[in-house]
């Protein structure tokens, strides 16, 4: 089965990115990350697609517990947001396998760590794009992030704390994967239960930058 970005336009779905930090969970809450795919997920080459676009888990193996940042708390399932976003984008716009750890490894060589497992530094949205032929803009427009869904091309949003802390404690990554009838198909790296349709408020009010990413 060959899967392109038109195939399944209407699974739906959210994806959380931080600066890189991902707070420590309770045993309750890390059962979550243990759940059967979704229904509306499709999973074809070894690729797990949501929201119409590649899906990758920061909390799963063999990702969870890899390097990303300092001592026993740099791993990519508490600090490696950022890469697990930019591997999903990545891997759905070129139609290749490109993995959260791939893209741990690039973030470390190009300098985009943030210090103190604080996460990954916006610069590295940017040079990860260069890395494999795709250009990333930033923008704080809402219009002009519908208009790149609508045209097929993703989106990287580094959301705060508002909303009730609905995504984060401190800083995340989203990524934005479709629009759907005036709401926003959101890819959550961290919960699958996340990754979902959302009011633009929900997806744009917390936004502190944006990124389309395309080819």
């Amino acid at each position: 089965m060959n899967f392109t970005r038109n195939t399944g336009k209407k699974l739906l779905t959210a994806l959380i990115l931080t600066q890189g930090l991902f707070l420590p969970i309770s045993s309750a809450a890390a059962s979550e990350y243990n759940q059967p795919i979704q229904q509306e997920s499709v999973s074809t080459q070894q690729r797990e697609y949501l929201n119409n676009a590649v899906y990758f888990n920061q909390a799963e193996e063999p990702y969870r517990s890899y390097p990303y940042g300092e001592g026993e708390f740099g791993t990519i399932i508490n600090t490696g947001c950022g890469p697990t976003v930019m591997a999903m984008a990545a891997s759905t716009l070129l139609d290749k396998n490109i993995s959260p750890i791939e893209m741990a490894d690039l973030s470390a060589k190009t300098g985009n760590i943030m210090p103190g497992n604080n996460g990954t530094l916006w610069q590295f949205f940017f040079d990860a794009a260069d890395q494999y032929g795709l250009k990333a803009t930033a923008t704080n427009s809402r219009d002009e992030v519908v208009k790149a869904l609508k045209e097929g091309k993703l989106v990287v949003n580094s959301v705060n704390s508002s909303m009730g802390g609905y995504w984060t404690q401190y800083g995340h990554f989203i990524l934005l994967t479709d629009e759907v009838d005036g709401q926003i198909a959101v890819n959550d790296p961290a919960y699958r239960s996340k990754s979902n349709l959302y009011s633009e408020e929900m997806v744009f009010g917390p936004s502190k930058q944006m990124w389309i990413i395309e080819k």
